[in-house]
């Protein structure tokens, strides 16, 4: 990364000191789900707070987790109670 400016560079150095040191505190649990909550709201595309199954689909690539289309869409209906799609 190359920043433009002199202030830019230092407010990217000060946010990553930031992300460091907050994450440094962190238990790997906490550091876990902070990556997983991270992972949704980037699948999360409308940002409604629910997944449609696109937006599953996406959630899953994203942290690593492959199955087939059947067994997928077989695991989404079981949790998709209401039929919403969501």
């Amino acid at each position: 990364m190359i920043a433009q400016d002199v202030n830019t560079a230092r407010a990217w150095v000060e946010g990553l000191r930031r992300i460091n040191e907050k994450v440094s505190g962190m238990s790997s649990a906490q550091r876990h789900t902070w990556w997983l909550w991270d992972r949704f709201k980037a699948a999360d595309k409308d940002g409604n707070g629910e997944l449609e199954e696109r937006e599953v689909k996406k959630f899953f690539k994203s942290i690593n987790l492959e199955m087939n289309e059947a067994n997928f869409h077989n695991l989404f209906a079981k949790y998709d109670t209401d039929r919403t799609n969501r």
